[in-house]
């Protein structure tokens, strides 16, 4: 059996109602993109973190005030038996 022959001009109403729904869809998809609120987002990608790493570097009371923050950690000994990492 000799497979079924479809021509061009066969094809094109299928075509022309997938091309339409892509385009509904390309539509509908462009609206609800309009709706969302970018800029933190592009804010955020445009910021350089090489500025905010030099600032931090530039602080010399960060790495004291950091450092008077260490004496507060709670060592791993004094932490309950069922959080105490050493256990098991």
């Amino acid at each position: 059996m000799l497979p079924a022959t479809v021509t061009a001009q066969q094809q094109a109403p299928e075509r022309l109602m997938a091309s339409e729904t892509v385009n509904d869809a390309q539509t509908r998809i462009a609206t609800l993109l309009q709706a969302i609120d970018t800029a933190a987002a592009q804010a955020w990608l445009e910021a350089s973190p090489v500025d905010r790493w030099r600032r931090l570097a530039a602080d010399e009371q960060r790495a004291e005030r950091e450092r008077a923050l260490w004496p507060s950690a709670t060592p791993a000994a004094s932490l309950p038996m069922s959080l105490d990492a050493s256990a098991c």
